[in-house]
């Protein structure tokens, strides 16, 4: 089973950016589109929005089974309630010490998450469990 969830994989790609010593133009360029996919709340539900379509997609067409389709979504809800404001939190402490850092003035659209958004991605998420 193939688990989707950008959220948690373009966080991953800041974590790399950031770890560098120094940063090209090519990276300062795409950390900022990475700061505004991690914390604009549209933007969040976008990934998400975008996560559960392919993984409907995905079952439509016949690559992944039903239950794998399923599980993914489960998994998806269980991460958007227990985990992604958390991550939020570290995903904006980790631009404020890159600020320091590299000296970089980062746009930061949201530094907590809104309940809104949460309840939001996880209806999403059962309509989505309701079509398969």
């Amino acid at each position: 089973m193939i688990y989707r969830n950008s959220y948690l994989e373009k966080t991953r790609m800041l974590l790399e950016i950031i770890a560098n010593r120094e940063l090209s133009e090519k990276e300062i360029e795409n950390l900022r589109i990475l700061v505004r996919e991690l914390t604009d709340e549209s933007e969040i539900e976008r990934l998400f929005r975008n996560d559960i379509e392919n993984i409907f997609n995905d079952y439509e067409k016949g690559k992944i089974s039903g239950s794998d389709a399923v599980k993914n979504l489960q998994l998806l809800k269980v991460y958007a309630v227990t985990q992604l404001e958390k991550h939020i939190e570290k995903v904006v402490m980790l631009l404020k010490e890159a600020t320091e850092k590299y000296g970089i003035d980062f746009d930061l659209k949201l530094t907590e998450l809104g309940a809104d958004t949460v309840s939001k991605i996880v209806e999403y998420i059962e309509n989505a469990e309701l079509r398969i």
